[in-house]
């Protein structure tokens, strides 16, 4: 005797996109893809070591005074990367849907990093060091998890997602991940990053990843 209407969400790409692992041991796991409708087959490649970064990371997280507020990306694939199939998220408060994105554009070459500098900023160490100065996705108080996003796929983000309103875990201070951390993580660790003083923006521009030389 009634409607009822059943709200769906669909994502479609037109790239191939390896996805997390699951069930991750020290000598296996279960690899999961977006099938791409084209292929007959595919072909893994195994390695010992990481001798390139499995994705763009987030790198460096920037939350100071007023707008002094920040996001590092870097690249560490080996190969230059097309910033326009990535964009940036924000959850605002810690919870419910990304009610903000910025949508990156042009190239960045392996080993180097972008950032993104809030466009109210009046802080000059900070805007010279800016590739794209936004405000949006940027407005973030230490509660907003931040999320890097490729073809519409979550990759990395930087805070707890859903972790609400009361959890400040970024307030006052920059965040730098670490250099042993060399692929991207959609579930937020801590431990994967180095805090520092929001005044030391000389950590903040270029990175360093520890990637292994073994095949």
């Amino acid at each position: 005797t009634e409607i009822t209407r059943v709200p769906i969400r669909g994502l479609a790409t037109s790239e191939f996109i390896a996805m997390e692992p699951t069930e991750v041991t020290p000598v296996g796991g279960t690899l999961h893809w977006l099938e791409d409708p084209a292929a007959t087959n595919y072909t893994v490649s195994l390695y010992q070591g990481d001798t390139r970064a499995g994705n763009l990371i987030i790198s460096g997280y920037v939350e100071g005074s007023s707008y002094d507020k920040a996001i590092e990306i870097y690249n560490g694939t080996g190969a230059a990367v097309d910033l326009s199939n990535y964009s940036l998220k924000k959850q605002s408060q810690g919870f419910g849907d990304y009610e903000t994105s910025f949508k990156l554009s042009g190239t960045l070459q392996n080993k180097q990093t972008c950032m993104l500098v809030h466009s109210g900023s009046t802080n000059t160490e900070l805007r010279n060091k800016a590739d794209f100065m936004t405000d949006s996705v940027l407005n973030f108080n230490g509660n907003d998890p931040v999320a890097l996003f490729r073809s519409g796929v979550l990759v990395d983000v930087v805070g707890k997602l859903n972790g609400g309103a009361d959890y400040f875990w970024g307030l006052d201070k920059i965040l730098k991940r670490n250099p042993a951390i060399t692929h991207p993580n959609s579930n937020f660790d801590l431990t994967e990053w180095t805090e520092y003083l929001y005044t030391q923006l000389d950590k903040i521009g270029t990175h360093t990843m520890n990637l292994s030389t073994s095949n």
